[in-house]
């Protein structure tokens, strides 16, 4: 379930004039996330909920346990949505370059998949596709 003060932080930071690129970096979440965030309650909103995932690292990415864990219940999550149809086996993790590559690594292993980094990439506040990074699972056609 989606939090209401998720919900309404969005709505207040596009009614100070941030786009939703500068929603998404506030909130920590993707686009597509924000827009349905926005259009929640609405008539409009015909989307699916995203399968988009807050995490606050201040009291879990220093503690390996609580990582292992939280990547044991993951996995669990994504298996069930597998199991229900929601989405289909992945072919690979993939993380984003920073605190998401310990939990990416550590989900992984976990499903027993190979693992890739995307690294964010940026010029100046414009928002581009990441860039892959070549030291780990080739993501090409995946």
């Amino acid at each position: 379930m989606v939090s209401q003060e998720l919900v309404r932080k969005a709505q207040e930071l596009k009614s100070k004039g941030l786009s939703t690129y500068e929603i998404a970096d506030e909130l920590k979440v993707q686009p597509d996330t924000v827009v349905w965030l926005l259009l929640r309650g609405k008539e409009r909103a015909s989307k699916p909920v995203p399968h988009d995932v807050f995490v606050d690292w201040s009291s879990i990415g220093s503690h390996t346990k609580r990582m292992s864990s939280i990547a044991l219940a993951l996995a669990d999550l994504v298996r069930e949505s597998i199991h229900g149809g929601d989405f289909d086996e992945p072919d690979v993790i993939v993380a984003i370059e920073g605190n998401g590559i310990v939990l990416g690594v550590a989900l992984a292993k976990e499903m027993d998949k190979p693992f890739a980094a995307v690294r964010p990439h940026r010029i100046a506040r414009k928002k581009l596709p990441g860039l892959v990074n070549p030291s780990f699972h080739d993501v090409v056609g995946k």
